[in-house]
């Protein structure tokens, strides 16, 4: 009896003692102001181009985006020529302007007082010979189905190559984080031959395979991004930051913007997938 006198003593106390010890605390942040989102992709291809731009709040704010209306975009070359971008829909703004393959295009975004910068080179893209869709028993690593593989070089082979594969089945594209597929030099020298896609195909199949080359600051922007997609926010995970912008800030360059402003060089293949006997 008295053993359960003072266990209960004990708890009491314990109880008393650890809501003395609660204290609410209020943590001063500091405010932050709504940031940049730019979303920008030319190519070597008829357009238009597209540049999305929106603001995005805080994160202890609700992180809302919102289209940015109303500034002024301009794309440049390095021989002087340039345009002037309509905004289409509220915070998408097109390009007709016609990229030529060894140029250094440049996107100047200005809002209210500020001037926002990112540029890039349209470097020669991959030669693709040829692209096969066979069919394939099922192995220890796969199941039996058609799969695409692609054979080609690359037009420089000495110099740096970076570049992002993109797969489309039926008009649908593979978007999934596994999805990202770049290549670089370190995982292949020189040549595309028998770079697969990855995926398994149905009969009749329309598979359409886009390979951009990219500048080095965009390669790494995707790097950034599919390290931030597969973070889970677990106890070993570094914590979360976002892929390394493309874009500079010219007026306060300690607030760059958040996104990418991609110039890349693109070709695409298609292949269906043959019927089966």
């Amino acid at each position: 009896m008295q053993r359960s006198q003072y266990l209960l003593l004990t708890l009491g106390l314990s109880a008393t003692l650890f809501a003395a010890c609660q204290r609410e605390i209020d943590l001063e942040l500091p405010s932050q102001s709504d940031q940049l989102v730019v979303e920008g992709t030319f190519t070597d291809g008829p357009g238009p181009h597209l540049v999305k731009l929106s603001t995005i709040t805080p994160y202890y704010e609700g992180g809302t985006r919102v289209p940015l209306e109303g500034a002024r975009l301009v794309i440049s070359d390095d021989e002087g020529n340039e345009d002037v971008l309509t905004e289409e829909r509220p915070g998408e703004y097109l390009s007709d302007m016609v990229g030529i393959l060894g140029r250094t295009y440049t996107l100047n975004i200005q809002h209210q007082e500020t001037s926002y910068e990112g540029s890039g080179t349209l470097l020669p893209p991959a030669m693709i010979d040829s692209v096969i869709a066979e069919f394939r028993e099922e192995n220890s690593f796969r199941r039996e189905g058609y799969f695409v593989t692609l054979y080609g070089q690359f037009i420089t082979p000495l110099a740096p190559n970076f570049y992002r594969m993109k797969v489309w089945r039926n008009d649908t594209l593979y978007s999934d984080r596994d999805d990202y597929q770049l290549l670089n030099d370190l995982n292949l020298i020189g040549a595309l031959d028998g770079l697969g896609s990855g995926h398994r195909y149905r009969a009749l199949d329309t598979v359409r395979v886009e390979i951009d080359r990219l500048n080095e600051d965009m390669f790494n922007y995707y790097v950034g991004l599919i390290q931030l997609l597969y973070n889970d926010g677990g106890l070993f995970s570094p914590p979360p930051i976002n892929p390394p912008t493309t874009l500079t800030n010219l007026t306060n360059p300690d607030d760059a913007p958040l996104g990418f402003f991609q110039v890349s060089s693109r070709v695409t293949v298609e292949v269906t997938v043959p019927e089966e006997e």
